[in-house]
């Protein structure tokens, strides 16, 4: 038998025998991947994230975590910290295979006018 650290909004994903959990606090920054052999309890891996980096006097933040495993034996990290980014984990050995931030979403425009449209 074995736990883990966590939090209402904890994830983890499992292939086979491998199960990965995602270590990081919802009101911080940054992430740890860590995988488990689920039979034997022991810990295979571990990767803390590059993430979305650091920021000097983080505090208030809403960290939130996703994971998917992907065909070719890939994790899929998608992580809302005080910014997003993607990143692609190999599920054998833990080793980070890709990592981007992803570009914010440009504004809409939210001029509201009563105006009626011109005729």
């Amino acid at each position: 038998m074995c736990s883990f650290p966590g939090h209402p909004a904890s994830v983890f994903v499992q292939e086979g025998r491998i199960l990965v959990y995602a270590l990081y606090y919802y009101n911080g920054t940054g992430c740890t991947l860590i995988a488990v052999d689920v039979e034997t309890a022991r810990e295979l891996w571990r990767n803390q994230l590059q993430g979305a980096g650091t920021l000097a006097g983080a505090s208030g933040l809403y960290n939130r975590v996703e994971m998917s495993i992907q065909p070719g034996e890939k994790i899929v990290v998608f992580g809302k910290d005080w910014r997003d980014y993607l990143e692609i984990v190999d599920l054998k050995s833990g080793r980070t295979l890709h990592h981007e931030i992803v570009p914010a979403a440009p504004a809409k425009d939210a001029t509201i006018t009563d105006a009626p449209p011109d005729q």
